[in-house]
């Protein structure tokens, strides 16, 4: 017969092997397939804890001149990419675009994302309006200096339309209750996405931060 301490180390190895495989798919789920961001089910699982950040900062009086901003960025002109050139090449602008803006942000302290076609989005933490706009600047920047390589045609180049927003607690509820944290992130998204639109008119390449 099988020992137990046998029995029970088997017992765990196996747990943790299940465990492994249930973490796997998890990221697999939470992740876009082309570019290897998060994607919007990534995003949403991680959205509480960046909420929290507000709370955080309230705290700490210190931080607060170093506020988080959200970024929504866009690739100009991206259907006539697609129309032009074939859809596995617009594929290949995507990701492209997408490991630009992983490699341009600052690791483990920024987070990007793709939410779906062309448009992408970076959560700026503590950078404050001067950081976040300089962090959008070079974003856009690298992605206008990037050559990318296409299949069955030369390589092009392509720009991108980027919108600011800053992080901030909603209006309270009811007189005297606390300002509201649940609900700032998608609240900070609409507005860098105004931004953006602001910037796609104003006639494209180009960052905007929200006035709102």
């Amino acid at each position: 017969s099988i020992p137990p301490e046998e029995l029970f180390r088997e017992a765990l190895e196996l747990a943790d092997y299940f465990e492994g495989i249930v973490r796997e798919t998890r990221n697999r789920a939470e992740r876009d397939l082309l570019t290897g961001l998060r994607n919007r089910q990534g995003l949403a699982r991680i959205t509480p804890r960046l909420e929290r950040r507000l709370v955080e900062r309230r705290r700490n009086r210190e931080a607060e001149a170093k506020s988080d901003f959200v970024a929504m960025i866009d690739i100009d002109f991206f259907k006539s990419v697609n129309d032009r050139f074939g859809h596995p090449n617009g594929d290949r602008v995507l990701r492209e675009v997408g490991q630009t803006l992983a490699h341009t942000v600052r690791w483990r302290k920024d987070i990007t994302a793709r939410l779906g076609g062309e448009e992408f989005f970076a959560f700026l933490s503590a950078s404050g309006r001067e950081g976040a706009l300089a962090s959008a600047e070079r974003i856009r920047q690298a992605v206008e200096k990037a050559l990318i390589p296409l299949d069955d045609f030369p390589a092009i180049q392509v720009t991108v339309s980027v919108g600011l927003a800053e992080l901030r607690a909603l209006p309270p509820a009811a007189a005297g209750a606390k300002p509201r944290v649940e609900g700032a992130l998608a609240d900070a998204i609409e507005r860098a996405d105004r931004a953006l639109y602001e910037a796609k008119h104003a006639g494209r390449n180009r960052v905007v931060v929200s006035q709102e």
